[in-house]
């Protein structure tokens, strides 16, 4: 099935460098990794590990099948790790943000952006190209970090958790340009735990919500958001739930210098949205830029407010071309 939505929004007139840019970040040993880890004295950030401008690891993607935030699958109860990752190409950068929390020295929740090769089969019911040993807990990090989609072990996209709690960039997942662009078209799916939640419920969620989905916004040069240029992405509606790649077509996203990701929900209870915060992004195509391409920003890292971390212990990633099919996945699929 291909799900194709254009969406609307302001219309300007902006000049840009003719091509286009596609992020599928399918070859990610030439990006930089900038890491922090640390722990907060109640407001105080304690940092205990920097790392700035080293070459992205591709260790943990290739052996363990995702990478988010740190290199190792150990981090100390109560500390917390924040990341940048930074891909360049023709002279566009794109920086995505994520970060974990620890638990009895494995990593035990994420938020923001992480980078998997991680794909559920329905057909077979079998998880692709992942090795959880060493995480915990394995079960729902299995399913936070793989999507709905038929895929091959070369195959990366970024998965994503969006709490949204509170306003930074970890929480409100951020990807930011290093240039003006125009943000032609990107594909978004459903993580295979949030689509179980809408098809069978949880101890939460319920199932098949009358709306679930992303909100996503522009960003000007500050990182803050511009009034207007907003556009919604329906994950699910009732019983029709997004089951493959959903390929987007954005209208009015130019001269902007990022793109900040909200999930709304129409299941919400006391505590906020109760279905599962997580969904996954491919296939970025931007324009504008330069011909030659330049050495990705190494900047300093954003410390979160603790609120962020105190929220996520309790929680445990467009197109090459429209015509382009990512893979077919069958509508039913066992809750487990």
């Amino acid at each position: 099935m291909r799900w194709v939505v254009v969406l609307f929004g302001w219309l300007g007139m902006i000049s840009t460098v003719s091509g286009s840019v596609t992020f599928d970040w399918n070859d990610v040993s030439q990006g930089v990794w900038n890491y922090r880890e640390g722990y907060f004295t109640g407001d105080e950030w304690m940092e205990t590990t920097t790392i700035s401008g080293q070459p992205f690891p591709t260790t943990p993607l290739t052996n363990n099948g995702f990478f988010w935030t740190t290199e190792s699958n150990s981090l100390m109860a109560g500390y917390t790790a924040y990341s940048e990752m930074a891909f360049s190409q023709s002279g566009i950068t794109v920086t995505a943000y994520g970060g974990v929390s620890g638990w009895e020295n494995s990593v035990y929740s994420t938020t923001g952006i992480g980078v998997s090769s991680v794909f559920l089969d329905t057909a077979s019911a079998e998880y692709q190209n992942i090795n959880l040993e060493g995480y915990g807990p394995t079960f729902r990090l299995r399913d936070t970090v793989s999507v709905l989609a038929q895929g091959d072990e070369n195959q990366n996209f970024l998965c994503i958790y969006a709490p949204g709690e509170t306003d930074d960039i970890y929480s409100r997942p951020t990807l930011k340009f290093n240039q003006a662009v125009t943000v032609e078209s990107l594909d978004f799916a459903n993580a295979a735990y949030t689509y179980k939640a809408i098809q069978n419920g949880s101890s939460y969620a319920k199932p098949f919500p009358e709306k679930f989905g992303v909100n996503i916004y522009a960003l000007d040069e500050n990182l803050e958001r511009i009034s207007g240029i907003m556009q919604e992405v329906v994950l699910s509606a009732g019983s029709s739930v997004v089951d493959d790649w959903l390929s987007v077509v954005l209208e009015g996203f130019e001269n902007i210098f990022g793109l900040q990701f909200e999930i709304f929900s129409t299941d919400i209870g006391s505590w906020g949205i109760n279905t599962p915060k997580y969904f996954a992004l491919d296939n970025l195509v931007l324009a504008g830029g330069s011909v030659d391409p330049v050495n990705p920003p190494t900047p300093g890292l954003d410390v979160p407010e603790p609120a962020t971390w105190i929220l996520l212990a309790g929680s445990v990633c467009g197109l090459f071309f429209l015509c382009r099919r990512k893979g077919f996945i069958h509508q039913s699929i066992e809750n487990e």
